[in-house]
């Protein structure tokens, strides 16, 4: 199944907001099975928005839409799409109540310009909204299902998931399967030379790289009805003994959030030790995780610090912590500076690195960050089976 997305906003195309959107339509299609075949923003104008509907529809069997539901006179979608079809727009008595009803909830008096987002062009199919105001809607266009969202990325994502997905779930007649491979301490270039290294790759299956600084993801697409699921898990497999401790884990959860998780399922705490050049990324990504605040119990910078064994080891002791990291930054000539970074884990084990880093200090210090983290996963992960999240 082929699937074309568009963004619509007069805010995207001036650059005002960036598209939130459509990545994650994007990954949540490939999710599915479908092939997103191209991603298309519009302005609030109903000729262009008109225009970009009917290319996708006439190119792709599915075509989801987002923005322009909203209750001001810039929002333009339905009554564009009113206007290809040859149909009037219909309020919808059934649209009105759950407005109605939404705005009753949240103790607030309905503006009588939100029932401007109960119009809907004549035939289409309602799709509740949820989390909001504006109901979305589904029509057929050149033989292509096309489906209406909001923008606010809350409320298109539960409508999505809720009414959009499954419909388009049954309707995929050979669905795919992707896994991905998170990737850390190689550059895009060199990871795609190892790979080329492999046997070719079989048919049917797709090799993407993303990379998301500081790591990248290698993405392994299998198509081809019910046998793509193991055959994308047959080259994943492959690549990551081939590539060896490069991948550090397979899925959508990331290494600070992986450390901290694997933290918090042993009931460990954890202590950090950084000097001042290191900046603040380490904490700031342990922070950030789901339960970093339970994890990290002590944070200490000093102005110099030796990031060795002893080290950690000695910050574990005295902060009473079943784990530490210790990170420092040395910048020994023009334009080079080496990370070192040690880490003791839970049972007494520890180790340590050194690494040259390249790029500017704001580069630097999330990549040196890392390079300690991905040393605590070890430590953290030792006789566990490989992340697949």
């Amino acid at each position: 199944m082929r699937a074309a997305l568009i963004a619509v906003g007069t805010e995207l195309t001036r650059g005002e907001l960036p598209d939130a959107n459509a990545s994650w339509l994007a990954s949540r299609m490939t999710d599915i099975g479908a092939e997103v075949i191209g991603i298309a923003i519009v302005g609030d104008d109903p000729r262009r928005i008109g225009d970009a509907l009917e290319r996708a529809a006439g190119e792709a069997d599915v075509v989801v839409v987002t923005g322009g539901l909203g209750p001001t006179s810039d929002d333009l979608t339905a009554a564009a799409v009113a206007q290809r079809l040859g149909v009037p727009l219909e309020r919808r008595e059934e649209a009105v109540q759950a407005i109605r009803s939404r705005f009753a909830a949240l103790g607030r008096r309905m503006p009588q310009c939100n029932l401007k987002q109960a119009d809907i062009p004549r035939g289409a199919a309602l799709i509740p909204n949820p989390a909001g105001t504006a109901p979305g809607f589904s029509v057929r266009l050149a033989g292509a299902r096309c489906f209406f969202l909001p923008g606010v990325p809350g409320e298109m994502r539960a409508m999505f998931e809720a009414s959009v997905a499954p419909e388009i779930a049954r309707s995929v007649a050979n669905p795919g399967h992707q896994i991905v491979l998170r990737c850390f301490g190689v550059t895009e270039s060199r990871l795609a030379e190892s790979i080329a290294a492999l046997e070719p790759v079989p048919p049917g299956i797709e090799l993407g790289y993303r990379v998301r600084f500081p790591e990248i993801e290698l993405k392994v697409l299998a198509r081809g009805g019910a046998a793509a699921a193991a055959r994308a898990r047959a080259v994943a497999d492959r690549i990551r003994s081939h590539l060896g401790p490069i991948v550090y884990s397979e899925g959508r959860i990331r290494l600070p959030e992986l450390v901290v998780s694997r933290l918090a399922r042993r009931g460990a705490a954890l202590a950090l030790l950084q000097d001042v050049a290191s900046g603040a990324a380490l904490p700031a990504l342990v922070a950030s995780a789901a339960e970093g605040d339970r994890v990290l119990r002590r944070a200490d910078v000093r102005p110099e610090v030796a990031a060795d064994r002893r080290t950690a080891l000695e910050l574990r002791r005295r902060a009473g912590t079943d784990a530490a990291l210790v990170l420092g930054l040395a910048a020994p000539g023009a334009g080079s500076t080496v990370a070192s970074w040690a880490a003791a884990g839970p049972g007494g084990l520890a180790r340590e690195g050194r690494r040259s880093v390249p790029g500017p200090r704001d580069r630097v210090s999330p990549a040196a960050a890392w390079l300690a983290l991905r040393a605590m996963l070890d430590l953290v992960g030792e006789g566990e089976a490989p992340d697949r999240n």
